[in-house]
């Protein structure tokens, strides 16, 4: 009955979001016995449910801050490429009416670090080809890139941001940060 109710209710998650493994509390009611048509009694239980859903960039920005490299992450966003993986554990049993839960997550998380793309297109707009190296120096989180430029003679990334495009690769998950 419980994975039935967390299926159904991944299905009604906003784009975006989701429910860490364990972000659940399940009680069961017995409800009145109530006899049938045909002489039998009627045993029914009532089960209340809730749910605790996050957004998916809420939730990795807030375990990155939680880690010792915290001070590392800069204007990047953090992502968490195993989050699904991650267990959730309550510190005590929240209530029907909490405000406010108290957990822990356990489990080994794979961080990796998006560049912010409209910073970084800004900063190769109407630079030399030769340049790029120097410019992406100051960005830690990009292991490698390349540059295709149309048409291939020229020699500059054009100076007007919007006709910059970027590509992103994330690396596997052996290369995340643990």
């Amino acid at each position: 009955l419980e994975s039935q109710i967390l299926a159904e209710a991944k299905m009604t998650l906003k784009s975006g979001t989701f429910i860490p493994k364990g972000a659940y509390t399940v009680e069961f009611e017995s409800q009145p016995a109530s006899p049938t048509e045909d002489g039998s009694v009627s045993i029914k239980e009532k089960a209340i449910v809730n749910i605790y859903s996050f957004r998916e960039d809420n939730w990795d920005s807030f375990l990155a801050g939680a880690t010792a490299f915290a001070h590392a992450i800069g204007s990047s966003t953090v992502k968490i490429q195993n989050r699904e993986e991650l267990v959730f554990a309550f510190k005590s049993r929240p209530g029907v009416e909490s405000k406010e839960i108290s957990f822990n997550v356990k489990g080994g998380a794979k961080f990796v670090w998006v560049p912010d793309q409209d910073k970084l297109v800004r900063s190769v707009a109407g630079i030399k080809k030769v340049d790029l190296d120097k410019i992406l120096s100051g960005y830690n989180e990009i292991l490698s890139a390349t540059a295709s430029f149309a048409p291939f003679w020229s020699r500059k990334f054009p100076s007007d941001p919007a006709k910059i495009s970027v590509k992103m690769d994330e690396p596997s998950g052996s290369q995340g940060t643990q």
